[in-house]
């Protein structure tokens, strides 16, 4: 089943940090969909991983989001 998440990342600041989470969340192979807004700090996916796995791999790379519900 495909989860639709919306996450806050507040320690996101540059292109740089938009690659790394990118890259995060690609080393992830259920990830369906991905939008990153460095403007707004938001990140979107659709996955069939749970969102705490997400939150844990975000956090692991040194960027601890928040899940908006």
């Amino acid at each position: 089943m495909t989860n639709k998440i919306q996450l806050n990342v507040p320690n996101m600041k540059c292109n740089g940090c938009v690659t790394t989470i990118e890259n995060t969340l690609k080393d992830e192979a259920t990830i369906k969909d991905l939008s990153i807004d460095l403007n707004s700090k938001k990140v979107s996916l659709e996955t069939e991983t749970d969102s705490e796995v997400i939150l844990k791999l975000l956090a692991d790379a040194g960027f601890p989001a928040v899940l908006n519900k």
